[in-house]
């Protein structure tokens, strides 16, 4: 029996972008689309009763310049053009390529970063001589 090359099983259809490879490589800071964190029906955030769970992040990256340096970093805030003081809820050093898989508990951005903090967006901060990367995200 041959081990498998699969970390998990992801539904494709139930994914959220958070980056897509085919926008090519970036070469300076850059924060994408943010997207709508997940409600129940009904339910607020300010009530404390906000959703429950965990966000099951992947990040994949097929093109890395090893001049440059590299932090993925997850942002949340409360406008819709995360431009409202957001907050990183989570980052790491990426200094290769290959597959990152990470969770982070909704109640924990919520904490980090408020009540209110209702969208998620995706940033890569990059430094460096000559940087470059290629890098896909998603919530599975």
């Amino acid at each position: 029996m041959k081990a498998s090359r699969t970390a998990r099983l992801v539904d494709a259809e139930a994914t959220v972008t958070l980056r897509d490879l085919a926008d090519g490589a970036e070469t300076a800071t850059a924060t994408e689309t943010p997207v709508r964190l997940p409600r129940l029906s009904g339910a607020y955030w300010q009530a404390d009763a906000g959703p429950d769970g965990v966000l099951n992040i992947s990040v994949d990256v097929a093109e890395l310049s090893e001049t440059g340096t590299y932090e993925f970093q997850l942002i949340a805030d409360s406008s819709p053009t995360v431009s409202d003081s957001p907050t990183t809820v989570h980052s790491v050093p990426i200094t290769a390529t290959g597959s990152f898989r990470f969770d982070l508990d909704l109640a924990t951005i919520r904490q980090l970063a408020g009540d209110d903090a209702a969208y998620l967006a995706a940033r890569i901060v990059i430094g460096g001589a000559d940087p470059s990367i290629n890098y896909a995200a998603w919530i599975d």
